[in-house]
């Protein structure tokens, strides 16, 4: 075990997480109960690991004497002397020195209010778990106790979960006036807009901590739907994450770029036609692509497997000093569900779409994702028929829809590809008004739906009700769109 991963550790992350929990006592309360001291870079008895052992004993000894209103680095350096008074002189110096870096050395005090490296200690924390079950596991072993060692596996995962920044939350009710008279200050940064007008003022927007669900057959849009929102994203300088599960790098960049710009995807296919305006006009959606938009491309793997490294990607945000994503994509989670728990098809759809509500909560994201539809639902949109798609017509398992805050179907029939429309139908809102079903243009030859504050927009509430947007340059922008046609 010496020569474990426990052992390669970042030598001031873990002085620096020390510091952290030091300064704030819910945390030490919190995390206390994992620290084991005595796996603490383990079997190195080099002067400073030696000296962090003791000051993480030290610190947890603190906390037990003490009222954790009395808890602080100031109060903490006298009981740590009066801790080691009979320690070896040698060993108290180091001891000493180590904590002096602690409280003032730059390269660990500018770490201690980083949320990035106080997850990589608390990833530490839990490996220490693994250490210790090991090495239970092979003294079980030895002495042929299986139970024992199922027991000793439940309790390591179960303090491996509970090792975590944000999974649990406790609230507190005196926040409540404060939190509704002073609304945060990135609340602009905590909502996206589609576009519409009514459309948005009906929906009220996608919120933070929710899963909004696009469903449709194939090819009626959905990955254009993904486009369209990180052209919303741009618009309102939200950045956003998106993983890439079925397509290819090469398709997805011609059909990002053409949304972005504005460009026939067909143009941007042949360079030898750019003109002068095409040149800069794609040079600024790479601007624009590197300042906001984050893109993965993970084929073959579990939807774990994709959060994973989206908040690896978060992470390094944090460590460099850029914003995080707080709009997440992936498209789609139903081409890779079938890697999700579960012995049936609707099992694994669940636990997939599942996963994905659970990542926006506990990682304060908007999150978009899509769904296939029906057989069922097939037949319904071939019909001919104005009719739309609803929650019934979900493929792979009706009980998605309880986990997603909103669900918005894309409905093409024979006439909307004629007349190049596409209706999109609220079937659930969860901060909204469901119902009510909005036509829009669309453009397949440059990625896009034309939904915007200038687009001409319809809405049908249902029993012969209809509304129009009103726009002063709505009619020019129907013939703008003609035109490319």
């Amino acid at each position: 075990m010496s020569k474990s991963i426990i052992n390669k550790y970042d030598f001031n992350v873990l002085c620096a997480g020390t510091m952290r929990l030091l300064q704030n006592v819910d945390l030490l309360d919190k995390y206390s109960p994992f620290i084991l001291t005595e796996y603490i870079c383990y079997n190195d008895d080099s002067p400073n690991p030696k000296a962090l052992r003791t000051i993480m004993q030290v610190l947890l000894n603190f906390r037990k004497a003490h009222n954790p209103k009395d808890i602080s680095p100031v109060s903490f350096g006298p009981y740590l002397n009066t801790s080691t008074t009979k320690m070896k002189e040698e060993d108290r110096v180091h001891i000493s020195n180590l904590f002096g870096r602690m409280k003032q050395d730059p390269e660990i005090t500018n770490k201690v209010g980083n949320d990035a490296i106080f997850k990589m200690f608390l990833d530490y924390l839990k490996l220490l778990q693994i250490a210790k079950l090991s090495g239970k596991i092979l003294e079980n072993y030895n002495s042929g106790d299986p139970d024992s060692a199922s027991d000793e596996m439940t309790d390591a995962l179960n303090n491996i979960k509970q090792i975590t920044i944000s999974r649990a939350q406790e609230f507190n009710p005196k926040t409540i006036y404060s939190r509704l008279a002073k609304p945060p200050s990135d609340f602009g940064q905590r909502m996206l807009h589609l576009g519409g007008s009514m459309f948005d003022q009906r929906l009220g927007g996608f919120k933070i901590k929710t899963l909004n669900l696009f469903v449709g057959l194939t090819n009626t849009g959905k990955s254009q739907m993904a486009y369209h929102i990180l052209r919303r994203c741009v618009e309102t300088k939200i950045k956003a994450h998106i993983t890439i599960v079925e397509d290819t790098e090469e398709t997805f960049v011609e059909r990002l770029v053409a949304c972005l710009a504005d460009l026939p995807i067909e143009v941007i296919k042949m360079p030898l036609m750019w003109t002068d305006e095409i040149h800069n006009k794609i040079k600024l959606v790479e601007q624009q692509i590197t300042e906001f938009i984050a893109v993965d491309f993970v084929y073959g793997q579990s939807i774990d497997v994709v959060h994973k490294r989206k908040l690896d990607y978060d992470l390094k945000c944090q460590a460099t000093g850029q914003k995080v994503p707080i709009v997440d994509i992936v498209d789609y989670t139903g081409h890779i569900a079938g890697k999700s728990f579960g012995d049936k098809k609707f099992e694994k759809m669940i636990s997939a779409y599942t996963t994905r509500k659970d990542f926006a909560l506990e990682h304060n994201k908007i999150v978009f994702d899509f769904a296939q539809v029906n057989r069922d639902g097939g037949k319904k949109s071939n019909s001919g028929e104005k009719s739309v798609l609803t929650i019934t017509e979900l493929a792979g398992a009706f009980d998605i829809s309880h986990v997603c805050d909103t669900i918005i179907s894309i409905n093409r029939n024979e006439q909307d590809e004629r007349n190049n429309d596409t209706r999109l139908h609220i079937c659930k809102s969860r901060n909204g008004e469901k119902g009510g079903t909005f036509t829009y243009k669309v453009d397949f030859a440059r990625a896009r739906h034309v939904i915007g504050p200038d687009c001409p927009e319809a809405m049908d509430y249902g029993n012969g009700k209809r509304a129009k947007a009103e726009s002063a340059d709505r009619s020019g922008e129907e013939n703008k769109f003609r035109d490319r046609q």
